[in-house]
């Protein structure tokens, strides 16, 4: 568990301080989620099952689901089950259900905002994630944060940044997730890449742009009309 405490800059005069606690053991969320260590023992299992893609997972989500309708973390699994059986269509019916039961389950709202990533709807973005796009400014009552949930809202925040090519934005965040530990995050690397291939392409951009708008040099077609006169030097002393 560490403390993270950092200035946002919200603007070119506002700036916006931010500080909260980041923890990676599932426990430390598990009271604020009503989670018991038997809940803990089945979505360990299941999520195992998911990565692996085991048959018969779908099944076994949808029966968790109706056992535990107030879990979020069942319902989120379901919807990875059907992302990754490219069944999109069920796995986004699957999320606007738990956003109805579980309006404030982050991960539902970072579903959400994948899906406007892919639709380029990024209009819709900071009614999802707020105004700012700062984890604890759309959590102000929460102090202490997971790290998994930490890393997933900064990296989409750096994806929807870069499509809306607000590359000083994108870059806030990557520092944020730079400062996490390393070996419990990843794409980190990737991201910096992507963020500095769109600074690269918005600097050829206004290379180009400024080629453009310099005056074009105009050359009028002289016309000399022959003479038998010889020329007469003209040198000043």
């Amino acid at each position: 568990m560490f403390y993270i405490n950092y200035i946002m800059k919200k603007s070119a005069y506002q700036f916006e301080h931010f500080a909260y606690t980041i923890t990676g053991d599932d426990r430390d969320i598990d009271e604020r989620d009503n989670i018991t260590s038997e809940i803990r023992a089945i979505l360990q299992n299941t999520f195992e099952k998911v990565q692996r893609k085991k048959n018969g997972v779908i099944k076994e989500l949808n029966e968790l689901i109706e056992k535990y309708p107030d879990i979020a973390q069942f319902k989120n699994h379901l919807f990875v089950a059907y992302a990754q059986a490219g069944n999109m269509k069920m796995a986004n019916q699957v999320n606007e259900l738990t956003l109805k039961k579980n309006p404030d389950y982050l991960f539902a709202k970072l579903n959400l905002v994948g899906d406007y990533l892919a639709k380029k709807e990024y209009e819709k973005i900071p009614e999802v994630l707020g105004p700012s796009i700062e984890i604890k400014a759309l959590y102000p009552h929460r102090n202490l944060f997971h790290l998994n949930e930490v890393a997933s809202f900064y990296k989409i925040a750096i994806h929807y940044f870069l499509a809306i090519d607000n590359i000083e934005a994108a870059e806030a965040r990557l520092k944020i997730l730079e400062d996490l530990p390393r070996d419990l995050t990843t794409d980190v690397e990737d991201l910096a890449i992507r963020i500095m291939s769109a600074k690269m392409a918005k600097g050829f951009e206004k290379i180009q742009a400024q080629k453009d708008a310099r005056p074009k040099l105009t050359i009028t077609n002289l016309v000399v009309n022959p003479t038998e006169e010889p020329p007469v030097p003209h040198h000043l002393e």
